[in-house]
């Protein structure tokens, strides 16, 4: 079956490109110490939210247009460039903001200040990087060498010119000149017929960015919960507890983006051939496959501590149980989420509960910062309330359209 077949390569392609950057913490860690390691989980704090904002939705509302009309050239041609400009000013938007952040953040603390600076030079990068193109052409070959290579070569690059502090500011030069490598091996490898020029009709672009916009808050909420965090914790609490929840938020996302390899190669599949009875047969799969994710992880994570967090256990492990149970909720959450409403066409209905979702964790924020009371305790305890909220709302609604 083509859904299975996409489920396990693409499960495969993420398994293999996320091991590399499982291996680089420790060693980064060993090398610069916990403390200033805190520089490289907020760099790439500013960097994932860069890529929220600059995303455009691209890889729901981009895969889907591309994945539906990759036969009818010209309108696939329309959706690249367009969602590609739209990217780019974006992503400029972005670093505008984001250097005056830093600049008044060096105000009070000037250390490391014009390293994260070099960071903003990966998200505009990230806003020419094709993948959402390659998975709406379903290009499985290319997006497995692109993701694989480009971060088995930032390993080996980190581990040859990052021996200690003074060497802090070469890690976002390689992953600006890594990625600069995979977005000309995808470009490539997309066929003749994409690359060639189309005229661009503004009154189209507008239509678009209409029918944008909601997927585009919906993502950027969700991004929220990963990198607003790092942002808030590094500004309220201390440099190590900062890279204790960087470190772990980082080793979460990566078994979580190769957990999801089943929701995100079911949105498009399930666009197209809305079988809820498939639907039901894989979220009883998932639930089997959920259990024994998390029996292993409740097994493995305790070496796995002892190891990375000798001198700060304590906080480590009250981390590493929250991200686990915030996983759970995360991934079902998910799988209830496009793959489902797609299915009905009501994907507006899912991004309404990832707004409620951020409204709750932007309002809690505020009055942690109001009252004085951010840890990471109250900031995990928000962030998995408002994944609880999000999960709560799209099982009911799914049900209610199941049923009829």
């Amino acid at each position: 079956m083509r859904l299975i077949k996409n489920i396990l390569s693409l499960g495969l392609v993420n398994t293999l490109a996320y091991l590399f950057p499982l291996l680089q913490a420790p060693m980064l860690i060993n090398r610069l110490g916990l403390a200033q390691y805190s520089v490289v989980v907020e760099g790439f704090a500013i960097v994932l939210l860069g890529y929220v904002v600059c995303n455009f939705a691209a890889d729901l509302f981009g895969v889907e247009k591309i994945s539906k009309n990759r036969e009818i050239k010209r309108i696939c041609k329309f959706y690249i460039l367009s969602i590609t400009t739209i990217r780019i000013t974006l992503s400029f938007f972005y670093c505008f903001f984001a250097y005056l952040y830093l600049e008044m953040k060096s105000v009070d603390i000037t250390s490391n200040i014009d390293i994260l600076k070099f960071f903003l030079l990966i998200v505009i990068a990230q806003s020419i990087y094709p993948l959402w193109v390659a998975r709406g052409l379903e290009l499985i070959r290319a997006i497995s060498i692109s993701s694989i290579s480009v971060r088995a070569l930032n390993l080996l690059l980190i581990f040859l010119f990052v021996q200690n502090q003074v060497d802090l500011w070469l890690i976002p030069i390689i992953y600006l000149f890594t990625s600069t490598i995979a977005t000309f091996w995808l470009f490539y490898s997309f066929p003749t017929t994409t690359k060639q020029p189309v005229i661009i009709n503004i009154r189209r672009v507008r239509v678009l960015i209409s029918k944008v916009i909601p997927y585009f808050l919906a993502r950027l909420a969700v991004g929220s919960y990963n990198a607003l965090p790092v942002l808030i914790l590094s500004n309220y609490t201390s440099a190590e507890l900062t890279s204790i929840y960087g470190v772990l938020d980082q080793y979460y996302r990566a078994i979580k983006q190769i957990y999801l390899s089943i929701s995100t190669a079911m949105f498009p599949y399930m666009a197209k051939v809305k079988d809820i009875k498939l639907y039901k047969k894989v979220l009883k799969w998932n639930s089997f496959l959920l259990f024994v994710v998390v029996v292993l992880a409740l097994f493995t994570m305790p070496y796995f501590l002892s190891i990375l967090f000798s001198e700060e256990i304590g906080n480590a492990v009250y981390v590493s149980y929250s991200f686990l149970f915030l996983f759970v909720v995360s991934v079902n959450s998910s799988i209830l989420g496009y793959p489902l409403f797609t299915i009905f066409n009501k994907a507006s209905i899912v991004n309404s509960t990832s707004f409620i979702g951020f409204y709750v964790f932007v309002f809690g924020s505020i009055l942690l910062i109001f009252w004085d009371c951010v840890s990471v305790f109250t900031v995990m305890s928000l962030i998995i309330i408002s994944e609880l909220l999000v999960m709560f709302l799209r099982a009911v609604r799914g049900m209610e359209y199941a049923k009829n």
